[in-house]
């Protein structure tokens, strides 16, 4: 038990050392054990040996706020979204966190609702304050114009998924892409009659809606095929009674596969959509992939225990990584810079809801 405790008293000193005891031990002033821990490279190699040496003897840690406050900054990432819950937004968090650990930056998050207001937005503790080095927002409904509204912000941003994406300080999805690589997937597997369900609520959709609706109708239309009815008409905004919300849904659905020229797969904006399509089917006695095959333009890792749904994807982790990078790449340079934006390109992830029907004509 002894060696135990000796070794926990090692690991975890119960006297805090400072830099006083290190300047002590090394034969130097303060003032040189902090220019070895912020600034090594005006120390000589024989001075920065024996002060490194003095603080692995010491176990001397040098507190990490101190470095932010010598330069006049809080040493906290911020980031901000309006689906806290969504499993691809924690995988977001990870690449950000990722970074940031490796370079002693602590991190925040804030959410806001969905339908909150770049009003209700401004008065966020972290934007008010001004208590984070930068921001990083990945917001996924509508709340106005962001680029607009963080270009006033004095501290560096970032933007994931913007609704107004710029050339510069966003991390834009090729949604467009996404959903033009989904089309011609299922048109390798000799699908010709090919629907698309959209997304948004009401009258003001994301871009994200709206390019996944072009790249569906740019790829059917180049493939010298006619894009299914309805292809671009909105649900209904979300009202108290689930049967108004769900009816057009659903009869748009059975009008696609019950019609006089059934469709043979249906591509859905969101593995949520697909999800609700898959427990429609399940309710009319209705088999995916054998009577018809379904993929989604997105890929949520909240629906994969309950549908092994064919999709695309985009790496959230790696974007979370990305999003750190340049937001620190800002804080090292002019915090005003501007940064080239990234785009993200989808990856095709195949899974058992899509029939190759090809031997079928």
């Amino acid at each position: 038990m002894k060696n135990n405790e000796s070794n926990v008293v090692e690991m975890f000193p119960l006297q805090h050392t400072t830099s006083f005891e290190v300047a002590k031990l090394a034969g130097v002033n303060r003032s040189t054990v902090s220019r070895v821990i912020n600034q090594p490279n005006q120390v000589n190699r024989e001075t920065r040996r024996k002060v490194e040496a003095a603080m692995k003897r010491l176990n001397y840690h040098p507190w990490s706020g101190a470095k932010f406050l010598a330069k006049r900054r809080s040493g906290i990432v911020g980031f901000i979204t309006d689906t806290p819950k969504d499993s691809d937004v924690f995988a977001t968090t990870n690449g950000i966190l990722e970074k940031l650990t490796n370079l002693d930056y602590m991190y925040t998050m804030s959410t806001i609702l969905p339908d909150a207001t770049l009003e209700q937005l401004k008065e966020l503790p972290m934007i008010r304050q001004h208590s984070c080095d930068g921001l990083i927002f990945e917001l996924t409904f509508n709340h106005g114009n962001m680029t607009e509204f963080c270009a006033k912000l004095p501290i560096p941003y970032v933007l994931i998924n913007a609704e107004n994406p710029l050339l510069e300080n966003c991390i834009i999805y090729n949604d467009r892409n996404a959903a033009k690589m989904a089309v011609d997937y299922l048109i390798s597997k000799g699908h010709r009659r090919i629907a698309y369900m959209t997304g948004g609520r009401g009258g003001n959709p994301h871009i994200s809606i709206v390019q996944r609706e072009q790249g569906y109708e740019i790829a059917m239309l180049r493939a010298g095929l006619k894009p299914v009815p309805d292809f671009n008409v909105h649900l209904p905004a979300k009202t108290e009674s689930d049967e108004i919300y769900d009816r057009p849904f659903i009869e748009r659905t059975e009008r696609w596969l019950s019609g006089p020229e059934p469709v043979t797969a249906i591509l859905t904006y969101s593995s949520l959509l697909a999800v609700r399509l898959a427990r429609m089917a399940y309710d009319k006695k209705m088999f995916i992939p054998e009577q018809f095959s379904l993929m989604s333009c997105d890929d949520n890792s909240n629906y994969k225990e309950m549908l092994p749904l064919t999709s695309m994807a985009f790496d959230r982790k790696r974007i979370g990584c990305i999003a750190a990078e340049m937001l620190l790449g800002k804080n090292t340079a002019d915090p005003q810079a501007k940064w080239p934006s990234i785009y993200i390109e989808p990856e095709l992830i195949e899974r058992g809801t899509v029939k190759d029907i090809r031997s079928s004509f």
